[in-house]
C-alpha cells in the first residue's frame, strides 16, 4: 500500500472532487503544477527524468491550495497563507485525522460524530490595491486559524472579525475525508505523522530557543520568523515531512 502518489494519481482525484469536465483536464493540471512553479509545498522536489511522487502531507498541501483558489484567492496568495500558517493547519489536520481514524476502526462512541474541524480567515483578497502601508500590515493574514464547529460558531454569534465583514471557512475533515477515500493506499495515518512532526517541530523550537518568540514580539510574523520555523520544520522531519 504506497505512503507516495503519483502527479496523474493526486490529480485524478482533485478534478473528480471539483468536478473538472475531462477537456478543461489539461488546464487544471497546469495549475496544479503552477503551484510548483511557486515554491509549494516548500519540501517538493522534482526529479528530472523521473515521475513525481509527493507525500501524505504534500497531497494535502496541495489540496488545500486548491480549496483556497476556489474561495477566489490567487494560487501566489494561497500557497503564501498555507505556507505561513503551519501550526494552525497541521493542528487541524492532526484533530480531524485521529477522529477519521478512529471512526474508520469503529472507535468513535455511540452518539457521537466524526470531529469537524476548519480552518478560517478573511481572505482579504484585494490586498494588491491597498496602499503600500496598509498591505504590509495585512499581508500575513493574522486572522487565520483552526478550530471545530463549536468555535467557529462562537466566533459568528461574536462578530470577531471587527475589522471586516468577510470570514472564509474550509472543511479539513472534508478536505480528509474525500481525498482520503479516492487516494489508493493508507493516506490518513501518514498525513497524521506528517502533522504531528509540524506540530512537535514548533511546540520544540519555542520552547528551546527564546529567539523565535522574541523574533516574534519583535517584528511579529515576519519573513525572518517563518524561515526559522520552516527550517526548524525541515530539520525535524528530515526534510521529507
Amino acid at each position: 500500500m504506497p505512503d507516495s502518489w503519483q502527479f496523474g494519481q493526486l490529480e485524478g482525484v482533485l478534478a473528480a472532487l471539483h468536478l473538472i469536465h475531462p477537456s478543461k483536464r489539461t488546464a487544471f493540471q497546469a495549475r496544479l503544477k503552477n503551484f510548483h512553479r511557486l515554491g509549494f509545498p516548500g519540501d517538493f522536489r522534482a526529479i528530472k527524468g523521473r515521475a513525481a511522487q509527493y507525500t501524505a502531507g504534500q497531497c494535502f498541501q496541495i489540496a488545500l491550495a486548491v480549496e483556497l483558489t476556489q474561495l477566489g484567492l490567487p494560487p501566489e496568495r494561497a500557497t503564501t497563507i498555507i505556507s505561513r500558517n503551519t501550526f494552525p493547519v497541521a493542528s487541524a489536520v492532526t484533530l480531524a485525522a485521529q477522529s477519521l481514524i478512529l471512526a474508520e476502526h469503529g472507535k468513535i462512541e455511540e452518539g457521537d460524530d466524526i470531529l469537524q474541524m476548519y480552518v478560517y480567515f478573511d481572505p482579504r483578497s484585494l490586498d494588491a490595491l491597498c496602499d503600500e502601508t496598509e498591505q504590509d500590515n495585512i499581508s500575513d493574514l493574522e486572522s487565520f486559524f483552526y478550530g471545530g464547529a463549536e468555535l467557529v460558531s462562537e466566533l459568528l454569534k461574536r462578530s470577531s472579525f471587527e475589522d471586516s465583514p468577510r470570514l472564509s471557512l474550509v472543511n479539513i475533515t472534508r478536505v480528509l475525508a474525500t481525498v482520503g477515500a479516492l487516494l489508493p493506499g493508507n493516506f490518513l495515518e501518514p498525513l497524521l505523522d506528517w502533522s504531528d512532526a509540524a506540530v512537535r517541530s514548533i511546540d520544540e523550537f519555542e520552547a528551546e530557543n527564546a529567539l523565535v518568540k522574541q523574533t516574534y514580539r519583535d517584528e511579529g510574523k515576519s519573513d525572518r520568523y517563518y524561515d526559522v520555523l520552516r527550517e526548524l520544520f525541515r530539520k525535524h522531519s528530515n526534510g521529507n515531512p
